[in-house]
């Protein structure tokens, strides 16, 4: 590989590219107008005036009726990395609709606080108070819910699959 020497013309200096050449390129970037940017680095004068631009705007939620759309349109055979259904029925009530209304109720309704240390804002988890796995008819009662912040939520009892019901039978 050649070395970079300073005040040297770089290999492609004096190549001149032909109208059918200069034709396809202008085609692609007709097609991916914002490929353009692929690779490179904004100056930081550019970077700051586009944070001021995005300051006061946001973004508007979606609704719980679009956000049941978008999950349906790609959920099951209709999505993109379908195995042919072994996912896992832990990972599918955890990644399903229902599951995310609970969270959102829970948060709301702990006023994104956590409920042990008192913080509010940061990341946050909704926490089930009786096992998911042990009480799945309590999965989605709002009253088995609460807001911890992580490291409190490290500390519970039955974080991450420890439980003290682990050897008493489901209820």
């Amino acid at each position: 590989m050649a070395k970079f020497v300073k005040g040297n013309k770089p290999w492609n200096f004096g190549i001149h590219f032909s109208e059918a050449s200069k034709q396809k390129m202008s085609e692609v970037h007709k097609k991916n107008p914002n490929r353009y940017w692929l690779g490179k680095k904004r100056s930081q004068q550019t970077i700051e005036k586009m944070r001021k631009a995005r300051l006061g705007k946001k973004l508007k939620p979606h609704s719980f009726e679009t956000r049941k759309k978008i999950g349906d349109a790609n959920r099951g055979e209709n999505s993109p990395n379908w195995k042919g259904g072994v996912t896992p029925t832990n990972n599918a009530i955890r990644h399903s609709f229902l599951y995310k209304i609970w969270r959102d109720a829970v948060f709301k309704r702990d006023d994104y606080t956590c409920q042990i240390c008192a913080k509010r804002g940061g990341i946050m988890q909704a926490d089930h108070i009786l096992p998911f796995s042990k009480f799945p008819s309590e999965r989605f009662n709002i009253q088995n819910g609460r807001t911890l912040c992580v490291e409190c939520h490290k500390k519970t009892e039955t974080y991450g699959g420890r439980s003290k019901w682990r050897n008493k039978t489901k209820q």
